[in-house]
């Protein structure tokens, strides 16, 4: 018998079991298929032992696991037995031993493109390829990472090696409003905000770089008490920055005295600093004004038919605030639209 772990199981695996220091080495890429486990017992018995109750908590008790074969019960109440078709593409899975598997982060992102919306597969691709993990359990609800999963490039070879897996086409757009390197849920979010296309709710900027290393001269280090500063979000050649002065939402989990001394050092250096709050990242006009100045930054025009308040504005924040406040996971709660103030009319 053999197991292989897939979609939200093998997203918390990712995220909670494997090591944040390392990015994932000599991923399966050949898989000669015997006999997958389908029966509860046989599942159990291959279970590994982070399988744990905890673990499987926030799916109601569920473990998702892969299977080929057609005529079994693939839902019982502790585990659902996702139907893939063979055969797999290369590094599909990341072997545990010669018995059970998880899927690739790559794969996992390809499998939770059938059961996400467009923004929230940007944002978990933002996740893997960036320097933090989503975990309930953790300090604030997430732990920061040292390394990538994975890079966009590797997540893009991927999806076009699997040409005859379902979800492979909303994946493939998906992957190209990835941004790497985001620290926080809260980076991630207010880089979509301002990249994601107009029909998504975005303002469609460039994409922007984020957790950018800038140099600090010496005789300037006493200002931040450190040799160089991390931009949170920096516009491409150019002296512009957006630091997210987050004490909750922020994987760095730095005082707010911290991020002001950053931010004097960066002024000093002759950068434009925005700094920007979790109640003005959220608050559609109050973040206009952030977004207008960033596209005045890299020389852009929004056009004004597409500012203010609109149904895919709002369609945006609800699903990121639940993503989010879900610690990214697929939920069954209804999208519920978050409420604005009108502008007043003079």
């Amino acid at each position: 018998m053999e197991l292989i772990i897939s979609h939200m199981s093998a997203a918390d695996f990712w995220r909670k079991v494997y090591p944040t220091h390392r990015a994932p080495s000599n991923p399966y890429t050949t898989f000669d298929i015997n006999e997958l486990a389908t029966t509860d017992s046989a599942i159990w018995e291959l279970a590994p032992e982070w399988v744990t109750p905890g673990f499987l908590a926030p799916e109601n008790g569920v473990l998702h696991t892969l299977s080929y074969a057609k005529d079994i019960n693939r839902h019982t109440k502790s585990h659902v037995a996702h139907l893939c078709a063979p055969p797999l593409p290369p590094g599909a899975l990341y072997a545990l031993d010669e018995r059970r598997y998880v899927c690739s982060p790559e794969f996992t992102f390809l499998q939770l493109a059938q059961s996400l919306c467009f923004e929230q597969l940007v944002a978990y691709g933002c996740e893997i390829c960036g320097l933090y993990c989503f975990d309930e359990a953790a300090d604030r609800g997430m732990r920061a990472r040292s390394r990538q999963l994975v890079t966009i490039a590797q997540l893009q070879r991927f999806i076009d090696m699997a040409a005859n897996f379902n979800g492979r086409k909303l994946a493939s757009k998906a992957v190209q409003y990835i941004c790497e390197n985001s620290a926080s849920p809260m980076e991630t979010t207010c880089a979509l905000f301002l990249t994601l296309p107009y029909r998504y709710g975005g303002y469609n900027l460039p994409q922007l770089l984020l957790n950018f290393q800038i140099d600090i001269p010496r005789d300037m280090q006493s200002l931040c008490g450190r040799k160089y500063c991390v931009a949170d979000l920096i516009a491409k050649n150019k002296r512009f920055v957006i630091e997210y002065l987050g004490t909750y939402d922020h994987a760095g989990i730095a005082p707010l005295q911290s991020d002001r001394g950053r931010t004097l050092a960066l002024r000093e250096l002759g950068y434009e600093v925005v700094e920007l709050t979790s109640m003005q990242a959220w608050d559609i006009d109050s973040f206009e004004t952030v977004a207008k100045r960033t596209a005045k930054a890299v020389g852009k025009r929004i056009r004004s038919a597409e500012l203010g308040v609109n149904p895919q504005r709002i369609q945006l924040r609800t699903s990121l605030r639940m993503w989010n406040q879900a610690y990214g996971r697929v939920t069954k709660t209804p999208i519920q639209p978050i409420t604005f103030p009108q502008p007043s009319t003079p």
